[in-house]
């Protein structure tokens, strides 16, 4: 009885390590992090946007520098080749151009994200409660009921 109970749970222990080997099934994420619920994808779209930022200042500063190096370069040959710098300046420009590329598409799903929350958003409700006559009757229709049963008598 004893050998049975061992190979059954060998089997089970078997069926488990085949599943392990198969990827586990987890939600479609998107680049958009449109599969995430609204709030938290406007701040996800948000963190994005300032990582991306902060890389692009960080490129933005290396051009920069390279830029004064090969001015002195150009300046003082003994210095260096200015020309040796080009690949470097040119590969510093297309992450900029990349980086604004990424933000301004993150940008328009900010947007996006936004204005969506603000059309879901039950605007009308909150103010339609001060003006729905039907709430201004019932308050109404209230303080008559009591009246009318002798509660705010004297």
């Amino acid at each position: 009885m004893g050998s049975g109970a061992w190979a059954g749970e060998d089997v089970a222990v078997a069926g488990l390590m085949d599943l392990s080997l198969s990827p586990p099934l987890q939600p479609v994420i998107t680049e958009d992090f449109s599969h995430l619920p609204p709030e938290q994808r406007r701040k996800k779209l948000q963190q994005k946007i300032e990582e991306r930022n902060r890389e692009l200042q960080k490129e933005v500063d290396q051009r920069d520098a390279l830029n004064k190096m090969k001015d002195v370069y150009q300046r003082t040959p003994q210095m260096g080749d200015p020309n040796s710098l080009e690949p470097k300046i040119s590969e510093t420009l297309g992450n900029i151009e990349r980086l604004r590329l990424e933000i301004q598409k993150y940008e328009s799903w900010l947007t996006e994200a936004e204005s969506r929350m603000l059309s879901n958003r039950p605007d009308n409700m909150r103010y339609s409660r001060h003006l729905d006559p039907a709430t201004t009757v019932n308050n109404n229709n209230s303080s008559h009921e009591k009246d009318r049963w002798g509660l705010w008598a004297s």
